[in-house]
C-alpha cells in the first residue's frame, strides 16, 4: 500500500547522497513513495523549492557536508518541519553528536537493514504534523511565508 498524503499523492522523500548506487538502491526500496534524488546540497536546495515529506541525508559529501545542510534545513522557517534522517558510514558514538546538534530527527549507519530503514521512514513521516498547530499552518504564497490559523 502506497504512502499517500491527504490528496492521494505519494509522499515525497528527498535522498541526498553523492553515491549514485546508494541513491538508486534507496529509490528501489521506497517504491511506495515518490523519491527525488540529489547528488549534493546544491541540487537538494533547488529541489526543496517544492515541498517534501522527508529528507534522507548523507554526511560526507563534497562541498557542504550533511551536518551543515541539516542545520540549514532546521533553521529555515520554510523547511524546519521536514524530518531529516541522517544515513551515514560514520558509526562512532562521537559522530552522532554533530547530527544531534544540527537537529537531525534520526541517525542510521551504513550498511543498513532495509526493513529497519523502511520502518524508521514510516515513523518519521507519520510523525509529521497533519493538523494545524497552535501557531497556525505555515504556507508559502505571495513571495513569503504565512501562518494560517483555524477559527
Amino acid at each position: 500500500m502506497a504512502e499517500k498524503t491527504n490528496n492521494n499523492k505519494k509522499r515525497k522523500i528527498l535522498v541526498v547522497d553523492d553515491d549514485f548506487s546508494l541513491r538508486e538502491l534507496i529509490e528501489m526500496m521506497l517504491d511506495d513513495y515518490e523519491v527525488i534524488k540529489a547528488k549534493n546540497v546544491i541540487e537538494a536546495r533547488m529541489i526543496l523549492r517544492n515541498p517534501v515529506d522527508l529528507i534522507i541525508l548523507d554526511v560526507m559529501m563534497p562541498g557542504i557536508d550533511g551536518y551543515d545542510f541539516c542545520r540549514e534545513i532546521k533553521s529555515s522557517i520554510a523547511t524546519k518541519h521536514i524530518p531529516v534522517l541522517i544515513l551515514t558510514a560514520k558509526h562512532q558514538i562521537p559522530d552522532m553528536q554533530p547530527a544531534i546538534d544540527a537537529g537531525a530527527d534520526e541517525y542510521l549507519t551504513k550498511p543498513f537493514d532495509g526493513e529497519y530503514l523502511l520502518k524508521r521512514i514510516k515513523i518519521l513521516i507519520d510523525k509529521s504534523p497533519e493538523e494545524i498547530p497552535e501557531q497556525g499552518k505555515l504556507l508559502r504564497f505571495g513571495g513569503g511565508f504565512h501562518y494560517i490559523r483555524k477559527k
